[in-house]
C-alpha cells in the first residue's frame, strides 16, 4: 500500500527553515526526498479517467478542510482509487483556464 504526497511550496518553505543555521543554506546534495518529509498529509483527491469535468470542479469545491488544508491537486487514475497508477493530475488552475 503506497502513498501518494504532494509535495508544496509550503513544504520546501518548511524545509528551508528547518536548514537555518544562522548561516547560507547549503542545497548541495538536498534531494526532493528530504523537502518531502515535511510535507503535510493530506490535500490530494482521487478521480476517474473518464470522470466528468464538473465531477472535478465539485471535489475542489467540496473537500472538506482539515486544520485549513485545501484540496491542492486531483489525482487521475483509471478508476479514481489512489492505489492505481496516476495518469494525470489536475489542480485549481486547471479549472480556472477551462472558463476562460
Amino acid at each position: 500500500d503506497r502513498m501518494l504526497t504532494l509535495l508544496s511550496n509550503a513544504g520546501i518553505t518548511r524545509w528551508l527553515g528547518s536548514q537555518v543555521n544562522g548561516k547560507s543554506i547549503d542545497l548541495a546534495g538536498a534531494t526532493v526526498g528530504d523537502a518531502l518529509t515535511f510535507e503535510e498529509e493530506g490535500g490530494i483527491a482521487f478521480i476517474a479517467r473518464h470522470a466528468p469535468v464538473d465531477e472535478a470542479r465539485e471535489l475542489f469545491l467540496s473537500f472538506p478542510t482539515r486544520r485549513s488544508q485545501r484540496l491542492r491537486a486531483i489525482i487521475i487514475t483509471e478508476s479514481g482509487k489512489p492505489t492505481e497508477a496516476p495518469l494525470g493530475i489536475i489542480t485549481p488552475s486547471d479549472l480556472v483556464e477551462l472558463e476562460d
